[in-house]
């Protein structure tokens, strides 16, 4: 069932948002005080590399990479992916393994895994496109290839194996999350070229790939406990959408709005809290979603949209804010800057880092349990990817 373009037509910029990818501060952020407190890296200041979760670091690798020094809440270090024009990072592992898309100059895009300041290519058959999306505790990674310009498979990589998640009589488009268990959310097209959305779906290794009857939906994430969230069309004239919750992919919980229309939702953690944005007089802005109430993120200061993209188990926020009314008024669109919130309070990210480094930081994607962020950045006036780690108190 295809959607009709005059009411959807948001549903599909939502879609952009899922699979590309300051304003007024709420209160003035401290840089003495490191976010987080209670989950900082434990790491020798001698140490100048990421610190695993399981392994200790390569300090060689990454050393030449730090950006900034001890002083600061965190510190930083490049994504670099040798002879490509940049790593867009799109989530972190608690083991501080990043993934993404590496971009080159002919054109191809590859899903990649940064770690401790190595780059591993992941495997696809011929030199197809890729992309990686989302990675588990256990190692599986979920993402897409492209058979044909602008037509893509929903794949998992594990232990090196690459595999393309279909079933018999449907195929997952895009995979948006994966969970410790290696469950894989994401949603199905339609198959008649119109590239709709046609369903919200789930994949196991048990029960294979199952497609949910929730009409027009496309599920964003799925955390540890079997929870999935997306966003879903309301069949209204003026098209609108709602972010949804699921314990079972049968029944659904309507997360609300801001302001009573158009929410979206972008990921979630294993406490159930659910981040994304919502329309607020026409702009939008971030959201978080727990205990049964919408709360508003606030905006950063010279900036009044914001987007959140990614949260971990102790409800940190991160994401990017931005002027939009700047893109329509003749402003300047490209004032965008990354940010981490904590408990209403919302910080850019280079406050939390030293001076004088070179580093703007655009856009925050993830933030591990550990308080690891990743994201893009301009170095130098460079475009690349970057990771901040929290510093020792």
């Amino acid at each position: 069932m295809n959607l009709p373009t005059n009411r959807f037509c948001l549903l599909g910029l939502l879609i952009l948002l899922v699979s590309s990818a300051g304003c007024k501060k709420q209160s003035k952020p401290n840089p003495q005080a490191p976010l987080p407190s209670a989950n900082t890296v434990e790491t020798d200041e001698s140490d100048t590399s990421p610190t695993p979760a399981t392994a200790p670091p390569s300090t060689d690798a990454t050393s030449e990479s730090i950006e900034a020094v001890s002083s600061a809440p965190y510190r930083v270090i490049e994504l670099a992916v040798p002879d490509s024009t940049g790593l867009a990072p799109s989530a972190i592992g608690e083991n501080g393994s990043v993934v993404g898309q590496a971009s080159y100059a002919d054109g191809r895009t590859v899903a990649v895994v940064w770690r401790d300041g190595e780059v591993e290519q992941l495997p696809t058959p011929g030199e197809l496109r890729s992309g990686a999306t989302a990675v588990a505790g256990n190692g599986r990674v979920a993402g897409w290839i492209e058979t044909a310009p602008r037509v893509r498979n929903a794949v998992t990589w594990q232990d090196g194996q690459f595999r393309e998640i279909e079933g018999a009589n449907i195929r997952m488009t895009e995979a948006t999350g994966v969970n410790d268990d290696g469950v894989v959310c994401g949603w199905s097209r339609d198959g008649n070229g119109s590239n709709q959305i046609q369903s919200a779906v789930l994949w196991s290794e048990q029960e294979g790939l199952t497609a949910y009857a929730l009409g027009h939906a496309f599920l964003t994430d799925v955390n540890n406990r079997g929870q999935m969230v997306g966003t879903m069309a309301t069949m209204d004239d003026r098209g609108h959408t709602y972010a949804f919750i699921s314990d079972d992919g049968m029944t659904t919980t309507d997360l609300g709005s801001l302001e009573g229309y158009a929410s979206h939702a972008e990921a979630m953690n294993d406490r159930g809290t659910v981040i994304g944005w919502s329309m607020v007089n026409r702009l939008k802005h971030g959201f978080i979603w727990r205990d049964g109430e919408m709360v508003d993120l606030g905006t950063c200061e010279r900036s009044d949209s914001v987007y959140a993209m990614g949260v971990n188990n102790d409800d940190l926020v991160v994401g990017v804010c931005f002027n939009m009314r700047g893109f329509y008024d003749g402003g300047n669109p490209r004032l965008m800057r990354a940010y981490v919130w904590d408990q209403g309070v919302m910080t850019p990210l280079n406050d939390l880092i030293e001076a004088d480094t070179g580093w703007e930081l655009i856009r925050a994607t993830d933030i591990n349990d550990k308080g690891m962020i990743v994201g893009n950045g301009m170095l130098n006036g460079e475009s690349t990817g970057f990771l901040l780690i929290p510093n020792s108190d």
